[in-house]
């Protein structure tokens, strides 16, 4: 089954350019089966849920997705939405939150992830990073997600979660889709900014090593603003971010259906 894979393509950043209709026409032209996002489709609820449904209707690909920490915000200065945003998604039927998708001898699974600090640098103490800020500059999911209050024991309640899903098909290869990042290899190097701080931000080392534990043949993450795949202990890792319009390499194109075409991932699986 052939799938288009993409991640962050916030359309309400973004929305100047046709996104969603641009990454529609691109599944359709690639004959794709799926279109699986991972995560951070918009700031808001109904925006993702309707991009979703537009993307499969206009595509006649089902669409998968996970939810990002931007699509699980709530309104400023109410960062308690959090819990029924969440379970919103999971009711939804193209959120991997709440179903597995199994496709032969495959299974499709997924959820948001988490962090837990662990691809921050030493340098800085728990403590440290408990404060979500460095230098005049504060992690916006601080002021806008709850589960920022106990970011090392949502990040064990999404491994627990993640695991005993998997758990449930030893005997199938699963392709893992989180928005967090589960590598080092797709951090930002240290020595940019304060990237040796605000990495602490952007996974979880523990959610890597789950991965390795089981038969999974590709894991799938976004979240970082980067376009990596890499292939480490016989899984494929992809991070296949569309980002920002602001952030677009002139090189990657001058339009959003170029930066679709060299930002997605399309792959049988």
């Amino acid at each position: 089954m052939k799938a288009v894979i993409l991640s962050d393509i916030h359309v309400d950043i973004n929305r100047d350019y046709p996104v969603a209709k641009e990454l529609a026409r691109f599944a359709k032209e690639q004959n794709a089966q799926l279109v699986i996002i991972a995560g951070d489709v918009s700031e808001t609820q109904q925006e993702t849920l309707d991009t979703l449904e537009r993307v499969e209707q206009d595509s006649g690909a089902r669409v998968l997705f996970v939810p990002g920490n931007h699509d699980l915000w709530g309104p400023e200065g109410d960062p308690d939405q959090v819990a029924r945003i969440y379970e919103g998604y999971c009711q939804d039927a193209h959120c991997l939150c709440g179903r597995d998708v199994v496709l032969g001898d495959q299974v499709i699974l997924g959820d948001v992830g988490w962090y837990d600090y662990s691809f921050g640098s030493g340098r800085y103490s728990l403590e440290e990073f408990e404060q979500m800020s460095l230098a005049g500059r504060t992690w916006q999911d601080h002021f806008r997600n709850a589960w920022t209050r106990d970011n090392l024991g949502r990040n064990q309640w999404m491994l627990s979660r993640l695991e005993t899903r998997m758990a449930a098909y030893p005997d199938k290869e699963l392709v893992m889709v989180t928005h967090m990042v589960p590598i080092k290899e797709f951090t930002v190097p240290q020595e940019m900014g304060n990237w040796s701080y605000f990495n602490a931000f952007l996974g979880s080392r523990k959610l890597g090593e789950l991965f390795t534990r089981y038969p999974v043949k590709t894991a799938v993450c976004g979240h970082v603003h980067y376009r990596k795949s890499l292939q480490k202990e016989g899984i494929t890792w992809l991070c296949r971010c569309l980002n920002y319009h602001t952030e677009w390499r002139p090189q990657d194109g001058e339009t959003v259906e170029e930066q679709i075409r060299n930002a997605a991932e399309v792959r049988e699986l």
